[in-house]
């Protein structure tokens, strides 16, 4: 398996246990919000890729699998640069739209889920992390399923939750920062 493939194999299996939060959870009321769950998941995927390292014959209990070589961080980040690359040519496309797509009738819901949905999202995602800090994204995260276990909700209650935990940090740098009119 090359180390491209194991990037891939652990991003999948990581991305589908983050959707036990966004998708599981919590999940959106309408269609339209579906690139926060995907988003999320495949951004999660990068992160849990690379903080849990995987080392050579790790895999080999797998059905055989082994993985050859370690996957470091950097090939996770590089293989990251390569989606949001391959979201940005997708958004050129004429079939583009934003992230948060209208989506009127649930039969146009599957033509949402591409590479702007998961990857423009995710990268998306990953600027609110790196304007907030991990600290006070992952305090909103924690907010936000806590509040709305096991409820439908819009994009707007998670900014919700993540502008309240950006107010609540002792650090005022960003004290100005409105969420809110970021993500429009």
């Amino acid at each position: 398996m090359s180390n491209c493939e194991r990037i891939v194999f652990n991003m999948i299996v990581q991305h589908e246990l983050a959707h036990q939060w966004f998708g599981n959870t919590v999940t959106m009321k309408w269609w339209n919000d579906i690139w926060l769950n995907e988003s999320f998941a495949s951004l999660i995927g990068y992160i849990a890729c690379d903080r849990i390292q995987i080392r050579q014959g790790e895999l080999e209990k797998l059905d055989g699998l082994e993985p050859g070589c370690n996957i470091n961080s950097e090939d996770v980040w590089t293989y990251f640069s390569h989606e949001k690359a391959s979201s940005l040519v997708d958004d050129c496309l004429p079939s583009t739209h934003p992230i948060d797509a209208e989506c009127k009738v649930s039969e146009e819901a599957p033509g949402l889920l591409d590479g702007i949905t998961y990857g423009k999202g995710a990268v998306f995602l990953s600027q609110i992390i790196s304007t907030l800090g991990s600290d006070t994204f992952f305090a909103g995260c924690k907010l936000y399923f806590q509040k709305f276990k096991w409820q439908n909700t819009e994009l707007s209650d998670f900014i919700d939750c993540l502008q309240q935990a950006l107010d609540s940090r002792a650090d005022t740098s960003l004290q100005e920062f409105d969420l809110r009119r970021f993500s429009q």
